[in-house]
């Protein structure tokens, strides 16, 4: 069949959108310029906090530190779901003069943030109604000198974001074959099949994980 690659290609974007189940935007920040290594030593500093916008600020300068502060609430609609911040700005590739975070979860490090890496996963487990302080200890980069810094508190699926990795590496793999090589037909193959048995019609109905769990 033609157009095996590109037909996966579209079912893998898609994939990628439906393993967030549901989302929250963080609408605002506390904020304050410098260069802070714990949430500790950032509420000490005489510097003052400003409120920070997220859909009306934007986060300036270039080469420039600063330090974001936010507490997030768990909504009932979260209560036992997988729980995650999603982070994201306007850079795009892969350039480490982007934007740069580290993550701090309730006063503990707990990763980092850049261009290709946006989300936050705080628990497998929510409980609604706990609050968890989110810390970011912020650097501009060298390349940008306006940033949008938006976040949204996330569900993500762990069964559509495992077909989805499943799926998206065998079809990044084929790109590097040529079209004629045995592997990459049998590749080429296996990934028909697998998009053959998704049925993305109602995004996290049972049949749809029913068909993902089969497929992957």
């Amino acid at each position: 069949m033609r157009y095996r690659k590109e037909r996966a290609e579209i079912i893998c974007k898609e994939l990628l959108k439906l393993t967030v189940v549901q989302s929250e935007d963080v609408p605002s920040w506390k904020m304050k310029d410098g260069l802070y290594w714990s949430p500790a030593e950032a509420d000490s500093a005489n510097e003052p906090w400003s409120e920070f916008n997220t859909k009306k600020d934007r986060w300036s300068g270039l080469d420039k530190n600063s330090w974001f502060m936010t507490e997030v609430k768990v909504p009932e609609s979260f209560d036992g779901k997988p729980f995650a911040l999603l982070f994201q700005t306007q850079a795009a590739g892969w350039d480490a003069k982007n934007p740069q975070f580290l993550v701090f979860v309730n006063g503990r490090h707990t990763c980092a943030l850049d261009v290709n890496h946006r989300d936050v996963r705080i628990t497998d487990k929510a409980k609604a109604g706990d609050v968890y302080r989110i810390d970011l200890q912020a650097y501009t980069g060298t390349m940008l000198s306006d940033i949008d810094l938006t976040s949204k508190i996330a569900e993500i699926s762990p069964l559509v974001e495992g077909l989805y990795y499943d799926l998206a590496v065998p079809v990044q793999i084929i790109n590097r074959l040529d079209v004629q090589n045995k592997i990459r037909i049998d590749l080429e193959v296996a990934i028909e099949k697998t998009v053959n048995a998704i049925d993305l019609r109602v995004p996290h109905s049972k049949e749809f994980f029913r068909v993902g769990r089969k497929s992957a």
